[in-house]
């Protein structure tokens, strides 16, 4: 399911870029559309997470591959501003709850072996993933940016049947869902390391939505001259070499966790930026620097950041504090698009990606206020138990769970 899930998800991704640009969409406009996108499904997911504590994720996981679908089939419907609008919000939105919905429900599954499942599943759909670029590619270069969504929503439409009919049942408590008010839904009653976990991811995002919005496939084009076949082939490229890494991953025996996602950040940073010196003509340099962003940074970070949410959530609400740790994570949609969209309407081509790059290098800073806990490792420590949602490094009770001063790298 994740890999048909990750062939229509990119195969879109490739071609509605490239929509918007054929539509005529400036820049600015571009990066609303992905900003609105970013934001206006904040709510729901938080709650759809509360609702799964209750009554299951399998559900509302077919659910959002139902909605991805509808959104994939009405885009080429799709021409105004807010036609535009509504479908990248349901195409995100559904992506996102669909997301949340797979880890919670793999930890549910193997709590010992998380990090491995989540490697190796989102691995697997990062690899179909470049299948879908290399597709999406081929389908620009002998159709038109109005076809391919038509062929990607049957494959999500298979996708959520194949879930349905052989995901086994979850466990849940099948209790009446409490209401949630507004309130409720905006707090930040996360435990404290969850906080901060969210606090840097947000910034991570913030950086990573600037170069890998709609201007990630433009780039290509705007400074090259890359044919739309090649910037497919870059895309498939770029999936690959996220994919492979992040399987192979799942089987490195790490033992400091904190260490090992600052310095991939770290790098993925300088990898993002760096592609910016390299000058026309030279394209395969700077798509070589480029790709090494994922092969020696997302592939060790990612699956890190997703135990560190599932650890750190209460368990009692894991649904709830999961998906609203992710949501405030993923806010950083909403500002990197806005960066890149200035960034063009101003002439800078190159801004987008150098500044994605110096802020993810920057959000490894925040894992110096990471506790000792942080570096249990669920998949060498087999049946190794939940770290204390409550616990804070030293650092952070000398300034209070908020303080952000103080500390020093452990």
């Amino acid at each position: 399911m994740s890999g048909l899930a990750g062939l229509a998800v990119e195969t879109y991704d490739l071609t509605f870029s490239l929509y918007l640009r054929d539509l005529g969409i400036p820049g600015r406009q571009m990066g609303v559309i992905y900003a609105v996108a970013g934001l206006a499904t904040v709510l729901l997911r938080i709650y759809l997470g509360h609702v799964s504590d209750h009554w299951g994720r399998r559900g509302i996981y077919a659910g959002s591959m139902g909605v991805l679908a509808a959104s994939i089939l009405f885009t080429p419907a799709a021409v105004g501003s807010l036609g535009l609008n509504v479908v990248k919000t349901l195409r995100d939105g559904a992506n996102y709850v669909r997301l949340a919905m797979h880890s919670l429900y793999l930890f549910d599954a193997e709590r010992s072996g998380f990090k491995r499942l989540i490697a190796n599943t989102q691995g697997f759909e990062v690899i179909m993933q470049g299948a879908g670029a290399l597709l999406g590619g081929w389908l620009l270069v002998r159709l038109d940016t109005y076809t391919p969504p038509f062929l990607m929503a049957g494959v999500a439409v298979i996708a959520g049947a194949v879930l349905l009919l052989y995901l086994p049942k979850d466990v849940s408590h099948k209790k009446p869902v409490t209401t949630l008010g507004l309130r409720s839904l905006l707090a930040l009653d996360l435990p404290p390391v969850l906080k901060l976990v969210t606090a840097r991811q947000f910034i991570l995002t913030m950086g990573l939505a600037a170069s890998h919005c709609f201007i990630m496939q433009q780039w290509f084009v705007m400074k090259f001259g890359a044919s739309e076949g090649t910037v497919g082939l870059i895309m498939a490229i770029h999936r690959f070499t996220f994919g492979v890494p992040l399987v192979l991953a799942a089987l490195l025996p790490l033992k400091r966790l904190r260490l090992a996602a600052a310095l991939a950040l770290l790098l993925q940073g300088v990898a993002v930026t760096g592609s910016t010196f390299v000058p026309p003509p030279y394209l395969w340099l700077a798509v070589a620097i480029w790709l090494s962003h994922d092969a020696i940074g997302a592939s060790i970070w990612s699956p890190i950041h997703a135990e560190w949410v599932q650890r750190y959530s209460r368990q009692e609400v894991r649904g709830r504090q999961a998906s609203q740790s992710d949501t405030i994570a993923n806010l950083g949609w909403v500002i990197g698009p806005l960066i890149a969209g200035e960034c063009i309407q101003a002439g800078w081509i190159d801004g987008p990606f150098f500044i994605s790059g110096v802020i993810m290098a920057l959000s490894a800073l925040p894992i110096a206020w990471m506790p000792a806990s942080a570096d249990k490792n669920s998949d060498i420590e087999e049946g190794a138990p939940l770290a204390d949602a409550q616990e804070v490094s030293p650092s952070m009770r000398a300034t209070g769970t908020n303080g952000m001063r103080g500390g020093r790298p452990r």
